[in-house]
């Protein structure tokens, strides 16, 4: 079996309301797609993790990867992944490139799984778990009550933790949170995300002030590149410590884990080079002791792969649970996800398993 040819979709989802936390506020839902196609009429799906800058995904897969992929074997992901890896070095490394080359990493592990009609997950060493925790993740900037609502609703839903965003100001964020505590009662994981927003100092500040609101993580407390800080900042929090959404590689992942700068490591695999790197990110912070509760804000491909992904590790913990507003996986998401109880049951359809409808691909194709 061959690559045959490689192509990308651009999607722009619109919303309702902006989807806001503390860099950024997002006015649609940005999803790019890639389908990479053999000669056997086997054909993979793969996600980039883009958010912005969706239009420069196709243009570096189709120009800086399609002409080392045409003619090779999709069975050799690890070989091939190496080569693109080395061919955009000078370029890449991290961010965008990296980004496009996880989704044409899944689009392999999809198709590997179809030619031997085995799921993801049993192709990463088979499942360690039946179902899968997850967790719903909301919680976007937003008046108090209609926040309040929003957690509520979740819990209704059968979801035993919930998150919600910090990192604007410090002092409200404090007083929010703790509404927030206790609204949903004690019984309920609650996991805030500062996206950033914080320095290290008012990060810990935030920290000690909630302590007491048991809270199962502090996510992303400090900049991505601010290790030391991060660090600074595990050492002063009786809270554990997330992150990694915004890291990339095995290699950038190395010295988050290796400082213990984190308790939890959240490698994306439809950012962070793919679901083999997402893998080895794994095993390396389990060897330090470490969890991997992986982050997921995309389509249902990168979903469920991440689910796949989660069910086959020693150490994955909880999955990521996209609950703002995404009218593509709506449509769709009650054919590959099955949420009981706030547990998610493990796929067995080959490969990852995701299918885009043909109407919806043309329903948001981006037009500008």
């Amino acid at each position: 079996m061959k690559i045959k040819d490689v192509r990308t979709r651009v999607l722009r989802v619109p919303v309702k309301s902006p989807i806001t936390d503390a860099y950024f506020s997002h006015k649609a839902r940005n999803h790019v797609f890639v389908e990479v196609e053999t000669d056997e009429g086997i054909s993979g799906l793969g996600e980039a993790g883009q958010y912005f800058a969706v239009s420069s995904v196709p243009p570096l897969i189709r120009e800086g990867f399609r002409p080392y992929l045409i003619g090779q074997d999709p069975a050799k992901v690890r070989e091939l992944w190496d080569t693109l890896y080395k061919r955009s070095f000078l370029y890449g490394r991290r961010g965008v490139a990296i980004i496009a080359l996880s989704a044409v990493e899944i689009a392999l592990w999809d198709i590997i799984g179809k030619s031997l009609k085995e799921p993801l997950h049993r192709l990463l060493g088979g499942r360690r778990v039946d179902r899968v925790r997850a967790y719903a993740s909301g919680g976007f900037y937003k008046p108090e009550r209609d926040l309040i609502r929003e957690m509520k609703t979740f819990v209704k839903s059968g979801f035993t933790a919930v998150k919600m965003k910090v990192g604007f100001d410090p002092e409200d964020d404090v007083r929010r949170v703790k509404v927030i505590r206790k609204e949903i009662g004690g019984d309920i994981d609650l996991i805030i995300d500062a996206n950033m927003g914080y320095l290290p100092g008012t990060a810990i500040k935030v920290a000690r002030e909630l302590e007491n609101q048991e809270i199962l993580w502090f996510e992303e407390p400090v900049s991505a590149d601010d290790v030391e800080g991060l660090r600074e900042v595990k050492k002063n929090s009786g809270i554990p410590i997330a992150a990694g959404e915004n890291e990339y590689t095995e290699f950038g992942f190395r010295e988050l884990i290796e400082k213990r700068a984190v308790d939890i490591v959240q490698a994306d695999v439809t950012r962070c080079g793919g679901v083999s790197q997402a893998k080895q990110i794994a095993s390396l912070a389990s060897r330090r002791g470490m969890q991997h509760a992986p982050h997921v804000f995309g389509s249902i491909v990168g979903l469920v792969a991440s689910l796949h992904l989660v069910a086959s590790e020693a150490n994955g913990y909880i999955l990521e649970y996209d609950q703002t507003e995404d009218p593509l996986r709506e449509e769709i998401i009650d054919q590959y996800v099955d949420l009981k109880d706030g547990y998610l049951a493990i796929p067995e359809k080959p490969g990852i398993g995701v299918e885009v409808p043909s109407r919806l691909l043309t329903k948001y194709a981006d037009k500008s």
